[in-house]
């Protein structure tokens, strides 16, 4: 089933595809927020959100990008993108360090900032 909006109306594949760079840009990011600031939220994150809590912002970032890029790869306009090549290997290689980073921190009992809850 493709993503939707909350209109009904289904989310354009070049939308999931811009979607999934925004939180790979968030995933990056190397500096840290000035004090009292906020990052944007997404879904998964609201735990990551009261603690105040980069890196698991990021975490949730990264299975935000899982999921619409995931998306985007699975829709027929994915196959005729020029990116497709590289955003594939980017899930690919995102999916094996999200299994890695989730498998320790339950190893460390912490598995909700793993999976960005």
């Amino acid at each position: 089933m493709r993503a939707q909006h909350a209109s009904g109306l289904p989310i354009a594949p070049s939308t999931l595809k811009n979607l999934g760079l925004a939180y790979v840009r968030l995933v990056r990011m190397q500096a840290r927020l000035p004090e009292g600031a906020r990052w944007p939220e997404p879904p998964g994150a609201e735990v990551a959100a009261r603690a105040h809590d980069e890196d698991a912002f990021r975490i949730a970032a990264a299975h935000r990008v899982l999921g619409v890029w995931g998306e985007f790869l699975s829709t027929s306009e994915a196959e005729r993108d020029p990116g497709r090549a590289s955003i594939a290997q980017i899930v690919a290689v995102l999916r094996a360090v999200t299994q890695r980073v989730t498998a320790a921190a339950v190893g460390e009992g912490r598995a909700d900032a793993a999976r960005g809850r």
